[in-house]
């Protein structure tokens, strides 16, 4: 669960950082479309300043696009990790309903010593008989002793 809660604020992040990227290339554009349309009654060496930022906007937007693409993989491998983290999560909730639960269990256990005490029981009372006719026996034997002695 934590990491799940992990990768749940690192694709929070991306997010954020993928909104902050774009906000940032619509900045840059917006700027190089305000330099390339901006006053055409200014000086020579203003429009000389706009072609030379000309290449460094497109700099910054390909730097910018760029790293918006590194955050999308990056968010796409988040993305597969979440999925894997949510079928095993999924597996692990399929296996705990195929267990009994504690009070299943409980009376599962319950049943067994039930039964265990029942057996018990009725080895004690097969012994028992056993005992009083290996008693008889010996009773028998003694008499029998006894006549074979008088005789």
């Amino acid at each position: 669960m934590q990491e799940a809660d992990l990768l749940l604020r690192k694709l929070q992040e991306m997010d954020e950082t993928e909104q902050t990227l774009m906000k940032e290339l619509e900045n840059a554009e917006t700027e190089r479309d305000a330099r390339q349309h901006g006053n055409s009654g200014e000086s020579v060496n203003a429009s000389e300043t706009t072609v030379e930022a000309g290449p460094d906007a497109e700099a910054a937007k390909s730097d910018i696009l760029e790293k918006l693409d590194n955050k999308k993989k990056e968010l796409s491998s988040m993305e597969e990790i979440v999925q894997d983290l949510e079928k095993r999560w999924m597996q692990v909730q399929e296996n705990a309903l195929k267990q009994p639960t504690p009070a299943q269990r409980e009376k599962l256990l319950d049943k067994q010593l039930h039964s265990l005490i029942e057996q018990l029981a009725a080895k004690q009372e097969q012994a028992e008989g056993l005992i009083g006719e290996i008693h008889l026996k010996e009773m028998e034997l003694e008499r029998f002793e006894w006549i074979t002695e008088a005789a």
